[in-house]
Order: structure tokens, then C-alpha cells, then sequence
């Protein structure tokens, strides 16, 4: 009869542990929406917004850049990066977007862009 408590303690203390070792602070930064698609002629200007909400308790200063890639040849999804203006179709260089975006904790910013078709 004594081995049911010990083994209810322990299963409440292996509970316990758990919820311990996985009540950690998660941080996250949501963008949204996570992909855009256009149809332009040359000489046209897009002009569109990004959500950005911080998730975190800290106030995030982030700095935004452009940049031209491809898919890598090993088929992983994994994006390899060009140098910029090294291919005929630099199309990061058609994007203007702000420099740097500050958000407060729990705030939504709406970022704004512009696409330029030469």
C-alpha cells in the first residue's frame, strides 16, 4: 500500500520538472503577411505594407535591407544569397522600404514599402 503515494508522488514531482523546464520566456517577432506576390509593368510603383508585431517583453529596434537570392541547389528551401548588382535582375534594389523600425512590447507596427519596375 505504501507504493501507490510514492509512486503518485513521483509522478506529481516528474510533472512538476516538466513544468519547470518548459515555462521558459518565448520570445517572438511576427510578420505578416509571411509572403506577397505582385503582377507589374515596367515603370509601375507598388505600394503595400508589412505587419510587424513584437511578441517580446522588450522594446525591438530592427533595421531592414533588401536583398536578391536564390534557392540553393541542394534543394533544402535554404536561401543563398547574391552579391548585390551581380546579376542582370537585381530586383532588391527596385524595393524602398524605412531604415529602422522601433516597437514597444505587445505593439503592432505597420511598415511601409514600395516597389519601383524599372
Amino acid at each position: 500500500m505504501k507504493i501507490i503515494p510514492i509512486r503518485i508522488i513521483s509522478l506529481f514531482l516528474g510533472i512538476l520538472i516538466l513544468v519547470f523546464l518548459f515555462s521558459y520566456n518565448v520570445s517572438a517577432l511576427t510578420i505578416s503577411p509571411p509572403r506577397l506576390e505582385f503582377s507589374a509593368n515596367p515603370g509601375e510603383k507598388i505600394e503595400d505594407v508589412i505587419k510587424v508585431f513584437n511578441e517580446t517583453k522588450d522594446t525591438l529596434v530592427l533595421f531592414t535591407s533588401t536583398a536578391d537570392f536564390t534557392a540553393k541547389a541542394d534543394e533544402s528551401g535554404q536561401p543563398q544569397f547574391l552579391v548585390p548588382g551581380e546579376k542582370e535582375n537585381d530586383l532588391a534594389s527596385w524595393i524602398s522600404i524605412d531604415g529602422s523600425i522601433v516597437i514597444l512590447p505587445s505593439e503592432q507596427k505597420i511598415t511601409p514599402f514600395t516597389v519601383r519596375v524599372p
